[in-house]
């Protein structure tokens, strides 16, 4: 293919990009520069001039587990160092708060989440998480329909699949209707 632009990032990138329906793009940055770290969503046009930037979490974040796209919703589940959880933001095409589900905690240990995806037909959202423990165990977490469902609400059901710890690097996608995890 042809590189039709290209853009320096202000700061470092970790983990995803998105795109929506319009074709705008979606980056997870994280700025190491100013002590604790500051994780946010910067949204580029097309042409990659940045359009708008919002702050997802400053106060001793873990970092991101994903960022995906419905085409018209901005989900990003991130990893919360002060409490040792993790959440998922959702967010409009103009990075507007629309919805934040309750902490999902393992007993105080940090919790990694790992991966995230949407289920198109029913719109539940399906996330892997685990502590940090290079063995434990991961959890398949299920998460409501929408933004009034996700917001505040704790996932059900917690499936644990023993067969799965955290050095197996575990992701999960939804397609035809199916769930797969690969790892």
């Amino acid at each position: 293919g042809t590189a039709l632009s290209t853009r320096t990032l202000a700061i470092d990138t970790e983990g995803g990009m998105v795109r929506d329906d319009s074709g705008n793009i979606f980056v997870e940055e994280v700025d190491r520069t100013l002590g604790p770290n500051s994780h946010w969503i910067t949204k580029y046009n097309p042409s990659l001039n940045p359009l708008a930037t919002v702050v997802v979490t400053s106060a001793n974040p873990g970092g991101f587990g994903a960022i995906l796209s419905t085409g018209t919703s901005i989900f990003a589940l991130v990893q919360d160092g002060n409490d040792n959880t993790a959440k998922i933001f959702q967010y409009d095409a103009n990075l507007v708060a629309v919805a934040t589900s309750a902490p999902y905690s393992l007993g105080g240990s940090p919790v990694l989440g790992r991966s995230m995806a949407r289920e198109k037909f029913n719109g539940f959202l399906f996330v892997l998480a685990s502590s940090v423990s290079a063995t434990a165990p991961v959890h398949m977490l299920r998460y409501g329909t929408n933004a009034l469902a996700l917001n505040a609400a704790s996932p059900s059901p917690d499936i644990i699949n023993p067969d799965l710890t955290t050095q197996d690097e575990a992701r999960v996608a939804v397609a035809g209707g199916n769930l797969y995890i690969a790892f």
